[in-house]
C-alpha cells in the first residue's frame, strides 16, 4: 500500500496529532506481478514509487507504479485525490496510464515536473522494448512524456517536435 502522513512544517517529523492514512493499495489485475504465473511470489505483489501532483483547480492526482519492475507487465497507473493528498484515492479504471508498447517496456517510476516555460512532463524509466532484463541485454531508460490535463484527465504524449526540458 502507499500511505501519506501530515509532516510538521519543518519536514523533519510528523505534525501532531496527525495519523498515517492508506491513499491506495494493490487492487487491479494488472498490479500483481503474480497473475499470470504459476507459483506465487509475494514481493511480486506491489504499489510503490508514487508521486502527487496537484492541477489547477486543486484536484489531485497519484502516480505510482505496479506489478514487478523487471517484467513487461509494470506499468504506471493514476488515483485521483478528491480530498487532498491526506485522504483516501479512487483509481481510474483506466488504468495503467502508461505500459509497455512498441518503443518501451516495463515503464514505470513516474516523476511530474514543470519546465521553465511551464509545461508539465511526465518522466520515467523503462526497459528496451523486446529485452526486459539486464541478463537480455535490456537496460532501463529515462523517458520523457508531456502531460497535460484536459477535462482533469491527464494525458501524456512522447514529445514529436517540442523541445525536450533542460
Amino acid at each position: 500500500a502507499i500511505w501519506a502522513q501530515m509532516l510538521d512544517p519543518d519536514g523533519q517529523s510528523f505534525a501532531d496529532g496527525s495519523a498515517p492514512v492508506r491513499l491506495i493499495g494493490r487492487s487491479q489485475r494488472w498490479e500483481d506481478g503474480n497473475a499470470d504465473t504459476p507459483f506465487a511470489e509475494p514481493y511480486k505483489t506491489l504499489v510503490e514509487a508514487p508521486v502527487m501532483v496537484r492541477v489547477s483547480g486543486g484536484q489531485y492526482h497519484l502516480f505510482y507504479s505496479g506489478n514487478w519492475w523487471e517484467s513487461p507487465y509494470y506499468a504506471i497507473g493514476r488515483a485521483r485525490c478528491p480530498y487532498g493528498p491526506y485522504a483516501g484515492c479512487i483509481k481510474t479504471t483506466l488504468n495503467p496510464v502508461v505500459e509497455s508498447d512498441r518503443s518501451v517496456a516495463g515503464p514505470g517510476g513516474p516523476d511530474v515536473f514543470a519546465d521553465g516555460t511551464g509545461q508539465t512532463w511526465l518522466a520515467y524509466h523503462g526497459w528496451t522494448a523486446s529485452r526486459v532484463s539486464t541478463d537480455d541485454g535490456g537496460a532501463r531508460q529515462l523517458r520523457v512524456d508531456r502531460l497535460t490535463f484536459p477535462g482533469d484527465t491527464p494525458q501524456t504524449a512522447a514529445p514529436t517536435d517540442d523541445p525536450q526540458p533542460a
